[in-house]
């Protein structure tokens, strides 16, 4: 018997919350060992499917299974399409094992250390350069940079299975350029699932400004023009909240020309209650499984339905974000 995290491991007040096991205890099911639930014991077993520590501290020791490859967390355990309070568990982000640099685009230069940093090691990336219209270039420029470092990076549309392609690469990188004509691409190559397939097991994302859109569940907070019809907004869907990169803070009012992107932002939140993180170029956000912060010089502004739009600094621990649960046409 699996114990699922949703239920007793999400913290009190959580819509996941309470929905089978209410209650911390032992089961011990008629005819097998105990399945036991402790708090804070430690990870001795590596080989074994859930050793480490869950959200709220609850570890969970279950029956041996295939070992996961080296350097990557366990994937989910549960058993698919049981429902607690309404909510799907495979609508659950697996927040322990996803690893994502989510940039607001612009010049990343600044943010080149903390790329290597995030890669840990990994040397077979592949690119997403469909933001773009010239693919190749779009390779070429994170080629000239990386290579350096021992990262061969090479784009997917040379692949003659792109979805392959991402399930053997180390790290995926996904470059900026216009949001609907990256989503539009990624919906008819059929690539959404490969993506948060690969990310699921635990290998770094890199998104920068369009790649960063499509790191949300829909592409609904971009910037761009929509030069193409995807067949849908939905994006990767790697963290519940929304992206806005490229943020410009609202200009004196003698200087105003038209909508500000405040108040486009602040329409979106008329008709979805889904917390926005506005980017600042020279910024970017960190997700280290459970843990997110905002990086960079550049800061953001959080963006709530029924609140003032909140100043963020760099540095800031954003890990709440990670458990809130959007409401889109809401």
């Amino acid at each position: 018997m699996a114990l699922l995290r949703a239920g007793f491991t999400w913290p009190a007040g959580h819509p996941a919350a309470g929905g089978l096991l209410p209650h911390h205890f032992t089961v011990a099911p008629d005819g097998s060992g105990a399945v036991s639930f402790l708090w804070h014991s430690p990870s001795g077993h590596p080989d074994w499917a859930l050793p480490s520590a869950l959200l709220c501290g609850a570890r969970t020791f279950l029956g041996h299974v295939r070992p996961r490859p080296s350097g990557r967390l366990a994937r989910r355990v549960y058993p698919l399409g049981l429902l607690t309070n309404g909510i799907r568990i495979e609508e659950i982000a697996p927040l322990m094992s996803r690893r994502l640099l989510l940039h607001a685009g612009g010049d990343g230069t600044s943010a080149r250390p903390a790329v290597i940093e995030h890669l840990r090691g990994a040397r077979r990336a592949v690119m997403i350069p469909y933001a773009q219209s010239d693919h190749d270039r779009a390779t070429a420029r994170f080629q000239e940079w990386l290579t350096p470092h021992g990262v061969e990076i090479t784009g997917v549309h040379t692949a003659s299975d792109p979805r392959a392609a991402i399930a053997e690469a180390e790290a995926i990188f996904v470059t900026g350029g216009n949001s609907f004509r990256l989503v539009s691409a990624l919906h008819s190559l059929s690539l959404i699932d490969a993506v948060r397939s690969a990310i699921d097991s635990g290998i770094p994302y890199y998104g920068a400004s369009a790649g960063a859109n499509v790191a949300c569940p829909t592409i609904r907070t971009t910037n761009d023009m929509p030069i193409v019809q995807p067949s849908s907004f939905a994006a990767f869907n790697l963290v519940p909240f929304q992206i806005n990169p490229h943020y410009i803070d609202p200009p004196p009012p003698e200087a105003r020309i038209g909508e500000t992107r405040e108040e486009r932002l602040m329409e979106f939140l008329d008709e979805n209650d889904v917390t926005v993180v506005a980017l600042r170029e020279q910024g970017w956000l960190e997700v280290d499984g459970p843990s997110m912060h905002l990086r960079g010089t550049g800061g953001a502004v959080l963006f709530r339905r029924g609140a003032d739009p909140a100043e963020v600094a760099g540095g800031a621990d954003l890990s709440s974000l990670l458990v809130e649960t959007p409401r889109f046409d809401a």
